[in-house]
């Protein structure tokens, strides 16, 4: 191997644009071994698809070859990109990661393969049990995937890695926090000494980590299970609308595509957007059902949106998904109009109320905390309306990226039921289409959208598609496992930053 070394240290050089340190000698048998693993997954995936799932079935068949034809298209693509061009547009280019196949041992790749093999293999036998059994298997799988997925790298070092980037994460927060009331006392002031990421947003991700270390005695890797466990909860409230919307069979298969969504495997487990994500998924549930028929959900629905905005003011975004909440809710229940008018002002009343008391006893002022935050923001970030052609190419650049981690096979099916997939696609599919559209159009993403954006994920799982209701189970076990396919190569070859 030492014959080709120089040329690996020469191609290297030229996909990062660095020039070779001593550290290469470590990096470079990882790297070998990730395109090492990375060629044996794919052909015993292959050879366990082909011959265990697509001879039986043409449109399994048929839904590898779209899917091995667009992931393995792009990924062509992202790579020689980043061989001709370098930089903050090139690293968001069909999506946000950095062309580096690396594989820790082969160990973390049999465990994730072994955990979407089990689920899969037994997912009828899942589906049989009761509605929380169920949820307690799919939370517990995700979870384990989730981890093996993010080891694949480095071990334990991939899990915690983003963590301990301690000058841009919110984890470089934690040692400026005495307690949360003195830490709210004195955050706005205290912004200027903060890691970046904490001087964008509100403080409500630092306190939740703080919390977790002062309660259960945590270090990296214990915030990071707690983060994919906490992601894991937004299952309940998403099994609650499919139950709902579409009855207990299709939530099944809702969940399960949750299980391996690319964009919640790969960011969930490495990521503090996972808290988000469950807020968001128990806000938007709260309100709208609140609204509709329950008064105390109605209550709990403005605490979990202080929550939102506790933690990203990206929340904010969500006031027109809000507002198509109570348009609906009005024209299809006239009756209750005043009722639901009622509950909305309930609700907005307890988020009030959350501010209110914070205000009262420590001095925290979100308004004031969101325009330093807007002011820091500004001087980091080169505008989206600083041309059209940045507007636009960062539009279409968030579009790639979201339909990327949103799930190759998921593109594929929707598509090539179009237009029936949209026409009879359950309401929240179309409320998750409104929210993609109007981030699109207010220009205030660069990018990293399969991270930032990953809390309308589950919204897109509720299309219509007629295998949710097929009593042959094999097509969506070939979809899901492709699904699971995507996040472990993705791994395998990309460094994706979290």
């Amino acid at each position: 191997m030492s014959n080709f070394t120089p040329f690996f240290y020469r191609l290297i050089s030229r996909v990062t644009g660095q020039s070779y340190t001593s550290a290469w000698d470590e990096k470079l048998p990882h790297i070998l071994l990730g395109m090492v693993g990375f060629l044996l997954f794919c052909i015993i995936f292959s050879a366990v698809y082909w011959n265990y799932l697509a001879k039986i079935d043409q449109r399994i068949k048929q839904l590898f070859v779209a899917t091995a034809t667009l992931l393995g298209g792009e990924l062509v693509l992202k790579y020689g990109v980043s061989l001709r061009i370098r930089g903050y547009w090139s690293d968001r280019w069909f999506f946000y990661a950095v062309p580096s196949p690396r594989l820790e041992s082969f160990m973390w790749l049999g465990l994730a393969s072994a955990i979407a093999f089990l689920f899969i293999y037994f997912r009828s036998y899942f589906e049989r049990l009761k509605r929380w059994q169920f949820l307690i298997v799919t939370m517990t799988v995700f979870i384990g995937f989730a981890l093996a997925v993010a080891g694949i790298r480095g071990g334990v070092s991939s899990i915690i890695d983003p963590l301990t980037r301690t000058y841009w994460e919110y984890t470089g927060a934690l040692p400026f926090i005495k307690d949360a009331p003195d830490f709210l006392r004195n955050f706005i002031s205290l912004i200027p000494r903060l890691p970046v990421h904490v001087q964008l947003h509100p403080p409500g991700y630092p306190l939740v980590l703080y919390g977790w270390q002062q309660f259960f005695s945590v270090g990296l890797l214990g915030m990071a299970v707690l983060l994919i466990m906490t992601a894991s909860l937004s299952f309940i409230p998403i099994f609650y609308v499919a139950e709902r919307w579409r009855g207990g069979k299709e939530a099944r298969s809702i969940i399960s595509m949750m299980v391996f969504s690319p964009a919640l495997v790969l960011f969930s487990a490495t990521s503090v957007e996972a808290i988000f994500v469950a807020v968001v998924s128990y806000a938007l549930v709260a309100a709208f059902f609140g609204w509709k028929e329950k008064m105390s959900w109605s209550v709990a629905a403005g605490v979990f949106m202080a929550l939102g905005v506790l933690g990203n003011f990206l929340f904010l975004l969500l006031g027109p998904c809000f507002l198509a909440f109570i348009v609906y809710l009005i024209r299809t229940a006239p009756a209750d109009k005043w009722k639901i008018i009622l509950r909305v002002i309930l609700s907005g009343a307890s988020f009030l109320t959350v501010f209110v008391i914070l205000w009262l006893l420590t001095g925290y002022s979100p308004v004031t905390n969101f325009f330093i935050a807007r002011s820091y923001n500004s001087a980091l970030v080169e505008s989206n309306f600083s041309s059209l052609l940045v507007y636009f190419g960062y539009m279409f650049m968030n579009v790639l990226e979201f339909g990327f981690y949103f799930g190759i096979p998921l593109l594929v099916v929707f598509i090539r039921q179009w237009p029936e997939s949209f026409q009879k696609s359950a309401l929240w599919f179309k409320f998750g289409l409104f929210n993609l559209t109007f981030f699109l159009i207010v220009g205030i993403f660069q990018g990293e959208v399969g991270r930032i954006w990953l809390f309308i994920v589950p919204f897109f799982l509720f299309f219509y598609s007629p295998f949710f209701v097929l009593e042959d189970k094999k097509f969506f076990s070939a979809f899901l496992a492709l699904l699971a396919a995507q996040s472990i190569i993705v791994q395998l070859l990309f460094y994706t930053f979290w």
